[in-house]
């Protein structure tokens, strides 16, 4: 649809705004585009999630794609690693992917920072797996998302056991995140492995969660904002930050960044930084 592309091409335009203005104070952006489950296993999506797919609709993944190189902006495609996973991407309920496939895509995103501040940051080590027909800590508490619907299926889950590639001369990671529930999985598995680091997630869906409890349990310490981004301490949060990931979903790229691209970028315009990237 024209109007969408419209508004798809000003979020862009803002992306680009807030990366050149992040790099004139030391720090770097990324988006991260997280998968969807349509794009590999149609067939297991409930029927409420199909419904949502118009006849006309523009593929939001591979519009932003294309915008995103063509600005020359820095971004993690998750969905272009699938290839490289060796256990399900996604499982035969709900919507969201796979722990394996989310610690995949971790560590791609944190190659991807390494590569635009020139640090050295340890990552995520691959190799041993474990299984379980229960669902592990990080996709119990995807529960309260309600996108867990069962279909009477029990499938084998999967996880690599949480170990860091250490490099003597690794600082550690600082990211600011806005994102949702595949944002919450990235923070966990950074955070859970690598203590050093932090992740900072502002959440789409109204709050802002720090520190390693944010997918212990339902009591996690919570900052509610209620959509308004003027009740968020973006200052502090960009000074104890490197880099900024902007986190979009597939299914979800017709509602762009509920307005946080434009909001940041305005921002940006009087924000001095007290910290620059990896000090």
């Amino acid at each position: 649809k024209e109007e969408l592309k419209e508004e798809a091409d000003q979020v862009i335009e803002h992306l680009a705004s807030v990366r050149n203005k992040l790099k004139s104070v030391g720090k770097e952006l990324v988006v991260m585009l997280c998968p969807s489950k349509a794009m590999f296993t149609h067939d297991q999506l409930d029927p409420i999630y199909q419904e949502k797919k118009e006849a006309d609709a523009i593929n939001g993944r591979e519009y932003y794609l294309q915008a995103l190189k063509e600005k020359g902006l820095p971004f993690v495609d998750s969905a272009s690693y699938a290839n490289e996973a060796k256990y399900p991407l996604f499982y035969p309920y709900g919507i969201h992917w796979s722990l394996t496939y989310g610690q995949l895509c971790t560590t791609k995103l944190i190659d991807r920072c390494e590569e635009l501040t020139g640090n050295t940051y340890d990552n995520l080590v691959l190799d041993e797996v474990i299984e379980s027909k229960s669902p592990f800590r990080n996709e119990e508490d995807l529960l309260w998302l309600m996108n867990v619907v069962s279909i009477g299926k029990t499938p084998t889950y999967h996880k690599y056991v949480e170990k860091r590639e250490h490099n003597p001369n690794s600082k550690p990671l600082k990211i600011f995140l806005y994102g949702d529930s595949f944002g919450e999985m990235i923070q966990a598995f950074i955070q859970t492995t690598i203590e050093e680091d932090d992740v900072t997630l502002l959440n789409r869906n109204q709050f802002v969660c720090e520190g390693d409890g944010c997918n212990v349990s339902m009591d996690r310490p919570l900052q509610e904002i209620n959509h308004d981004f003027n009740n968020v301490d973006l200052k502090r949060h960009l000074d104890e930050s490197d880099v900024v990931v902007i986190e979009m979903v597939d299914p979800e790229l017709a509602k762009f960044t509920y307005g946080f691209a434009e909001y940041l970028d305005g921002y940006l315009d009087s924000y001095i930084a007290d910290r620059k990237a990896g000090k």
